[in-house]
């Protein structure tokens, strides 16, 4: 894995108080940037109303994701974040694969 790929120590640039602590209360190793960290199964969305606070933002024209079944990868993998659902690289995917057959 290309460890200059991930970004652990760069500032994290979220205006919230929570997530901000959070992150900073991390182990090294949880703060990975730029990094596909977890996989999770998405099971619901819904639009933004209030109802998620303190985490969701309740903006008009924003859906919330309800995610379960999450589970850590052992090793982050390299991957540039994307804003809604997308499809991985090939090569990310096959190390995504490989991943999950350590975690197994």
């Amino acid at each position: 894995m290309d460890e200059t790929a991930l970004d652990t120590t760069a500032p994290l640039n979220v205006q919230h108080p929570l997530i901000r602590t959070a992150y900073a209360n991390a182990a090294p190793g949880a703060r990975a940037r730029g990094a596909i960290v977890a996989l999770a199964e998405l099971t619901n969305c819904h639009p933004a109303n209030g109802c998620c606070a303190p985490w969701g933002e309740a903006e008009p024209d924003v859906w919330h994701w309800v995610l379960a079944d999450i589970r850590a990868l052992p090793h982050p993998i390299p991957c540039t974040g994307r804003q809604r659902l997308w499809t991985p690289e090939p090569a990310t995917l096959i190390a995504l694969h490989a991943e999950i057959e350590v975690a197994t």
